[in-house]
């Protein structure tokens, strides 16, 4: 059955989830965290994609992406080859990283943009791993 074809977003933007393949970690330690930042930033400027807000849970990560030549898909299949190729010589492990393809979801207005930021950096508080007090 073939694939159903990408969403496209009339503003450019898009939420975006890779999950660990049957919910493994992705990340061991800082060194890895740092590794998948080290990657996203390598990547997506080459194919003019800005990184606008990002969260890297144990098993999964978070991007809201400004994608305007809807190259999303060669960017996120050379992010996930590249972080899995270091993760798996680096730990032993062999076959599929990542769960299935990334997930995305199209943003389609100023106040959907507002919400998906606001998701992404208060999914560790509701995770339960961090907390945020609002001072303002």
């Amino acid at each position: 059955m073939p694939r159903k074809p990408r969403s496209k977003s009339p503003t450019g933007y898009f939420h975006i989830t890779l999950r660990g393949n049957g919910g493994q970690l992705l990340f061991d330690d800082a060194e890895d965290r740092i590794a998948m930042l080290q990657i996203l930033d390598a990547i997506l400027p080459k194919h003019n994609i800005e990184l606008i807000a990002w969260c890297l849970m144990g098993n999964h990560i978070h991007l809201l992406i400004d994608d305007p030549d809807d190259r999303k898909s060669d960017a996120m299949h050379a992010v996930a080859v590249s972080y899995a190729g270091r993760y798996n010589a680096r730990t032993g492990h062999i076959g599929h990283v990542f769960q299935e393809r990334f997930w995305d979801s199209p943003i389609k207005s100023e106040v959907y943009l507002l919400e998906a930021i606001r998701y992404i950096h208060l999914n560790p508080q509701k995770a339960g791993l961090a907390r945020f007090e609002n001072k303002g």
